[in-house]
Order: structure tokens, then C-alpha cells, then sequence
């Protein structure tokens, strides 16, 4: 019996060719795209971050949608820094839709040219200049049905980022 081996799994499992797919046309190097510096950029942070939320360090899922990039100050008060790098974070989606576009800041940092500097930020916690567990504290205990987060804050910023966000989102 002289057998031919098929060529690829497809033929081993059905004996036909699978079918082709036309590979998409890149883009020059010279062409990035804004998702391109979008997705870029959230890889860079979410590693930063050790793949969690830059308030509440739940996991972020392995989506783009559901791993927002958050404007820490908010673009609607300090549009100068809407893509400035110390003012974008990665957040999960309910501390990105709650926090929205509410200023934690102090309103002596608006009218700025440039990004504050992070020892100016003693009224909130800034998740690009802060360490989260020098701030906070949680316990975070989980079920099959059922996950229950206790926060504290064990600094001012702390405090505030609990009273502000995380009591809401617990």
C-alpha cells in the first residue's frame, strides 16, 4: 500500500485542505496607527502594574475594552495633559466608569504648562507616583459565587481613594 501522509492536521481530520486565508497587508514601520501606539502603551502600563487595576488590584481581564486607559486627571479640567505619560494609567472597568471624569486634584494644579510634579500630589493618590501598598490595605476573599474586598486607607491619599472609590467598588 503506498499511502500519501497528509500535509497538514486539517487533511488528517477531514481529508480535505483547509482553506486558505489571505494574510493582511502590514503597515510600514513608518505608518503606526493610533491603536497601534494605544496598544503599545497599555502593554507597557498593565506590565508596569503587574496586570492589575491601577486603583483596586483586581486582575484586569485580557481585553482592551475591559482594561480602559485611565486619564488620572481628568481630561475635561486638564485637557494640556490628556495624553501626557505620567497622567495615563490602566484601570478595570468599574473604577474607569465610576471614577469617570471626577478631579481628585487640588485646584491649585490646573493652568499648569507642565505635568505637576509627584511630590505635589498630597491630597489624592496618583497611581503613577504612589506605591498602592504604602497606601492601602485590603483583604480580598472569594467563593465560587461570591468575592468580598475590604480596603483601607493607611495614608491621607489612602484614605481618600477609599472614600472616593474603593468602599463603592468593594
Amino acid at each position: 500500500e503506498n499511502k500519501k501522509k497528509p500535509k497538514t492536521v486539517a487533511m488528517a481530520a477531514t481529508g480535505e485542505a483547509a482553506p486558505t486565508v489571505k494574510a493582511k497587508r502590514k503597515r510600514g514601520k513608518a505608518k503606526p496607527i493610533i491603536s497601534d501606539i494605544k496598544g503599545a502603551f497599555r502593554s507597557y502600563i498593565e506590565t508596569a502594574q503587574r496586570n492589575r487595576c491601577c486603583y483596586c488590584r483586581r486582575w484586569l481581564c485580557n481585553s482592551g475594552y475591559s482594561k480602559p486607559i485611565e486619564h488620572i486627571l481628568p481630561r475635561n479640567t486638564y485637557e494640556q495633559y490628556s495624553f501626557h505619560f505620567w497622567n495615563l494609567s490602566v484601570a478595570c472597568v468599574d473604577c474607569n466608569a465610576l471614577k469617570k471624569e471626577t478631579d481628585w486634584a487640588n485646584p491649585d494644579k490646573h493652568g499648569f504648562e507642565t505635568y505637576p510634579l509627584p511630590s505635589t500630589f498630597t491630597e489624592m493618590f496618583h497611581p503613577r507616583f504612589h506605591r498602592f501598598d504604602e497606601h492601602v490595605r485590603f483583604i480580598r476573599v472569594q467563593t465560587n459565587d461570591h468575592s468580598i474586598t475590604l480596603y483601607r486607607g493607611i495614608t491621607p491619599q489612602g484614605q481618600k481613594l477609599c472614600d472616593d472609590l474603593l468602599t463603592t467598588i468593594a
